[in-house]
């Protein structure tokens, strides 16, 4: 019983380090992608729209499948 539980802590500990991860991978994604949009000039507004675009997809996939803690 004591086993369990422990090994039920220590995957909770790890959810909880791979989405921290997660989110900071999203962060740097979305900031490298606003550098570079304002970088490239003309181009750069059709450039981010696309970007924009994949990652409502992604939002809106995450939201539909929540993955259960």
């Amino acid at each position: 019983m004591n086993l369990t539980i422990n090994r039920l802590q220590i995957s909770s500990h790890l959810w909880s380090r791979l989405k921290i991860y997660l989110y900071f991978q999203l962060l740097y994604f979305l900031t490298y992608t606003m550098l570079k949009a304002l970088y490239e000039g003309k181009k750069s507004l059709h450039y981010f729209q696309n970007i924009q675009w994949k990652y409502n997809l992604y939002k809106i996939y995450f939201m539909t499948h929540k993955i259960h803690e």
